[in-house]
């Protein structure tokens, strides 16, 4: 591990898939995948907290999987088409 590089990793429970990176925890920064077998699926699903065995700090947990690139543009919301957002063209701004 590098000092000062941020280190992500994303459980999809629902997709049983695993994915880690560096840099923002975006799809497109991902440097691993695993795919895992089905029947660990509840074991995913049940997860409740994360004790790692070294020392990270700071760390953050969020709690939505990361499944799809995010939109590098920002849109004022009230302007947002029903289509921007099917495509994922757009991050709303607030």
């Amino acid at each position: 591990m590098q000092k000062g590089v941020y280190y992500w990793f994303s459980l999809d429970s629902q997709n049983t898939q695993f994915y880690a990176g560096y840099g923002e925890a975006r799809k497109e920064n991902k440097q691993y995948y695993y795919k895992l077998p089905p029947n660990t699926r509840p074991l995913l699903e049940s997860l409740v907290t994360i004790e790692p065995d070294i020392t990270i700090s700071p760390m953050r947990l969020l709690r939505d999987p990361i499944l799809q690139n995010v939109p590098l543009f920002v849109k004022d919301t009230n302007k947002l088409t029903m289509d921007e957002i099917a495509e994922n063209s757009y991050m709303p701004d607030q």
